[in-house]
């Protein structure tokens, strides 16, 4: 079996893995790939305080610990846990806090990174095994419980195992929010919806037995029961991998344990691997046996770190590429266009040049990319009519220089005609412009 190349970011330092092969597909795939799809687990939830479930000091042991479980703390998630009282209250209690240890945080950073993608289109799908809602909470990795499709569209985000915000009935499916309960009282509410309109209908007729509403419970799926939204996620992964085209894979943060989610990325990596895109997993431990031959790349690390690791790059890249080559529509989406960049050297790196959003560039570097167009006749109008405020600030960029005297160049500004050519020195111009000293001197073999 082919060794699989591993980029340890846990026992390695910054400058043992600069200049890594390895560190630049990982980084590509976040910052310049289009349909990533991204399965995610506890592990990106951690630094905000919530629990993981299986590490050695995950929540199934403190749960065994705490509540002094003869069972141990992964049976309290079994489908059967309603039938013993004292296991079945030790659950609604740990949901009770859980919930509430949900609400008080925040976001993370790799929350964070999953929402910048999803803002420029490159996101084709967040499976999320967590029930904590951080993700769900961002606005561009909503989601709809129960799981829909809107306008023949899924969601972004597929919870694979429910959510600890809501509750739904075992009789009648009406989902409402957890959080009356989790503020009242300790025993499960009965359900007040179409449970409760059925008990009305049947009061009226006298000769029958009145109805007996359902239970509300937590909307999170146990182990041996049949998830929640099982049909409508069967769909959407069945749209992933044989409509769609999905780009890299990242497994993240999670043990894959459980079978449907193991089940869900050796779908999802076969359709990836077959599309020439890597499969990465991203945790602190390695991926178990089973697992061989399943992922492209193995990066050792806290989610968190990735996300400081692509901030860096992005932040660097953003406003310092160091040129635009040329340009295609995105093969994704048509009406869509992607920039062929030359990025600068970061931390002594190189990158090869790669496609980027339009959109990205033109938030980044809109004069770069006012001066791109205006090099090929066309769509300037639209970077102005977009970015309204830039009009002053376009004037003072330079456009192209043009012709070279001794140690002077003739210097032609964005927004002025040929006449109002200015000359500089080219001390000035190598600080203001060296990328358009560069190409000039590429034009004229300098």
């Amino acid at each position: 079996m082919a060794h699989v190349p591993t980029l340890d970011l846990v026992s390695q330092s910054d400058n043992e893995v600069r200049g890594d092969p390895h560190l630049s597909t990982l980084l590509d795939a976040f910052c310049l790939k289009n349909g990533l799809v991204v399965i995610a687990g506890s592990g990106i939830s951690t630094s905000a305080g919530i629990p993981t479930f299986r590490t050695k000091d995950g929540l199934f042991v403190q749960l065994k610990q705490t509540y002094r479980l003869k069972c141990s703390g992964e049976d309290l998630f079994s489908a059967d846990v309603f039938k013993f009282p004292d296991r079945a209250a030790a659950f609604l209690d740990m949901i009770r806090q859980l919930y509430g240890q949900c609400k008080e945080a925040e976001p993370t950073p790799f929350h964070l990174l999953l929402q910048s993608i999803a803002r420029e289109g490159r996101l084709l799908r967040l499976y999320t095994q967590n029930i904590d809602g951080l993700d769900t909470r961002l606005k561009e990795l909503s989601t709809t419980v129960p799981l829909t499709a809107t306008n023949n569209a899924w969601p972004l985000t597929i919870q694979l195992h429910g959510s600890v915000e809501f509750m739904q009935c075992e009789k009648c499916t009406s989902v409402v929010s957890l959080s009356p309960w989790a503020h009242g009282e300790d025993d499960l509410p009965n359900c007040t919806g179409d449970c409760a309109q059925d008990r009305r209908r049947h009061d009226m007729r006298i000769q029958l037995r009145p109805a007996v509403p359902g239970r509300l419970r937590p909307r999170i799926s146990l182990y041996n029961e049949e998830p929640y939204d099982s049909q409508a996620i069967s769909r959407v992964i069945d749209h992933d991998t044989n409509i769609l085209s999905p780009g890299p894979v990242i497994v993240v943060g999670t043990t894959l344990k459980v079978p449907g989610a193991c089940q869900l990325v050796r779908n999802l990596a076969k359709k990836a691997k077959a599309n020439g895109s890597p499969v990465i997993w991203i945790a602190p431990d390695r991926p178990s046996s089973n697992l061989k031959g399943l992922f492209t790349l193995i990066v050792l690390a806290q989610a968190d770190t990735i996300a400081a690791k692509v901030l860096a790059r992005t932040a660097k890249t953003a406003w310092d590429i160091h040129s635009l080559l040329d340009w295609r529509q995105n093969p994704d989406d048509l009406e869509r266009m992607q920039i062929l960049v030359r990025w600068p050297p970061v931390g002594g790196e190189e990158y090869a040049p790669s496609y980027a959003e339009e959109d990205a560039i033109q938030e980044g570097s809109p004069e770069l990319l006012y001066q791109f167009w205006s090099d090929r006749g066309g769509r300037t109008e639209a970077i102005i009519q977009k970015y309204p405020s830039l009009n002053g600030r376009l004037m003072f960029h330079v456009f192209k220089i043009r012709d070279q005297i001794q140690s002077r160049y003739q210097v032609q500004w964005v927004g002025y005609s040929d006449q109002e050519m200015t000359w500089e020195s080219a001390e000035y111009m190598h600080q203001v412009a060296p990328e358009c000293v560069l190409a000039y001197q590429e034009k004229r073999n300098i």
